[in-house]
């Protein structure tokens, strides 16, 4: 059975992926706080700050016929690599300023376009469900409000809808009707399919600053390597002898990772470009139920790694300009491929293209 586009859109809450800036990062590719190459690899702390944002004007849009768009962005917490606890910061500002027409119509109107609050801090581990958050999804009139508060006695969370002048509405649901509650909206119930898209749009955000540290990983591992020829390449994995691939693709495909000096000083630094090329690659890792086909690639702008002490205190992709996003995707197509017992069944109808961008940085507390 195909998936329709929540599905396409629903990715595990955990960025487990994070777990792995623990040594890779400090391979060599250092700079002090004053921009001069260090040869000594600085050590990563187990505690870690990130931030997720976009620049002004600067959006990303995911096409799964139809669209979601976010136009302003701003997430941030910490990351404790020795428990692979992943805090999300409650803050005043929204989260998320979203545009959602074509997702969302025939549901509540007036959330077409909303702008998604953390009210109180979220927090999860490894791939597990929030055990802590509560979220405002705010209609784009600013009239209409659904809350969203992890309940840890079903384990689930209650959903609150409070229309404009009128009584509030609740419903409490397990974390898979949560999941399940958009592709199957209930009558007078539709602001849970409402809510259940919105908090999926921010899990795939998540999802994508993965790309962002499995990149810093790649970097840390092979630094000497990119800095001697440019161009760095490996395969992705192979389909399975007993479930190959259902239309003609690359087994296995590949990716490349290339870099450009921007100061001309003949090592990865602050302030230069890192480019990422997918070409069929298929990713199936142990420690994720769904296996994922990407194709095409993302540019990382203004690569940033600050030194104090030998401790690397600050490192992602940041705006270079407050212009260009630190994270460009250039129309990366990401497909979820299913097990149908035969094959493993690759359709555009599970195929997610993301273009547009965010900054991401991880800092030393």
């Amino acid at each position: 059975m195909m998936k329709t586009p929540i599905l396409i859109l629903r990715q595990a809450f955990a960025i487990t992926a994070f777990v792995v800036l623990i040594v890779s990062v400090n391979a060599g590719c250092s700079s002090s706080g004053d921009g001069d190459a260090v040869n000594i690899p600085g050590t990563v702390p187990n505690l870690l700050n990130y931030e997720i944002s976009q620049v002004n004007g600067v959006s990303m849009t995911l096409a799964v016929n139809p669209e979601a768009t976010v136009s302003s962005m701003l997430l941030n917490g910490t990351l404790d690599r020795t428990s692979e606890t992943i805090t999300l910061n409650a803050q005043i500002p929204p989260a998320m300023d979203v545009s959602t027409v074509g997702f969302l119509e025939g549901l509540e109107a007036s959330f077409v376009g909303y702008k998604l609050y953390v009210v109180s801090a979220a927090a999860w581990s490894g791939d597990g469900n929030p055990t802590s958050g509560e979220f405002d999804i705010v209609s784009a009139n600013e009239q209409d409000t659904i809350n969203v508060k992890v309940n840890n006695a079903i384990p689930g969370v209650d959903v609150t809808y409070t229309p404009n002048g009128l009584e509030p509405t609740s419903i409490s649901l397990t974390w898979q009707a949560f999941d399940d509650a958009f592709d199957n909206p209930v009558v007078n119930q539709e602001f849970a399919a409402v809510a259940s898209f919105a908090t999926s749009l921010l899990r795939i955000v998540y999802e994508q600053g993965d790309l962002v540290v499995q990149t810093l990983e790649f970097i840390g591992e092979n630094s000497d390597l990119m800095e001697a020829i440019g161009t760095v390449g490996e395969d992705c994995d192979m389909f399975p002898v007993d479930l190959p691939p259902d239309i003609v693709v690359a087994d296995p495909g590949s990716f490349t990772v290339g870099w450009n000096d921007s100061n001309n000083d003949i090592s990865i630094g602050s302030g230069d470009r890192v480019f990422l090329e997918f070409f069929e690659c298929w990713v199936n890792e142990e420690s994720d139920p769904v296996a994922r086909l990407y194709n095409r690639g993302i540019t990382f702008n203004n690569y940033t790694e600050v030194q104090s002490g030998n401790v690397i205190t600050r490192v992602g992709f940041e705006s270079p300009d407050g212009i260009v996003a630190g994270m460009v995707f250039d129309f990366l197509e990401i497909t979820e491929t299913e097990d149908n017992g035969i094959n493993t069944v690759i359709s555009s109808a599970n195929t997610i293209t993301v273009s547009g961008g965010f900054s991401m940085v991880f800092t030393a507390p």
